[in-house]
């Protein structure tokens, strides 16, 4: 119990930490309309540096809830409850969006013209 209520505080951290980079991307998102509008080279490169950093924030975010499935899914197994299946799909579906994220971060860094905030 005190685990499960400990990893729960653990969370609420990451939550404070979603919400920092969501603010950071709107930012983004406003130096990106900066150099749209004013052909701020400037703005368009710290924009594509705060996405960077959001997307690698969001992709180990996505890991600690990879490694979290994968305990559970694990545990499911040693126990042979009726939801391992389950726990599987959550397993694979997060995985998945770790590598969705990844060729995000791929595509933003090597992207030579801007296109917009990548939406993650």
């Amino acid at each position: 119990m005190n685990n499960k209520i400990e990893e729960l505080e653990f969370e609420k951290i990451l939550w404070w930490i979603v919400i920092f980079a969501a603010a950071l991307s709107i930012y983004g998102d406003n130096l990106e309309e900066q150099f749209i509008i004013k052909n701020d080279l400037n703005a368009e490169k710290e924009s594509k540096s705060i996405f960077i950093f959001t997307i690698t924030i969001s992709i180990l975010i996505y890991l600690y809830y990879v490694n979290r499935n994968y305990k559970q899914y694990e545990l499911s197994k040693y126990i042979n409850d009726d939801n391992t299946n389950l726990h599987l799909i959550r397993l694979a579906g997060s995985i998945l969006i770790v590598v969705g994220a990844i060729f995000i971060l791929y595509f933003e860094v090597n992207e030579k013209r801007p296109v917009g905030s990548p939406a993650i």
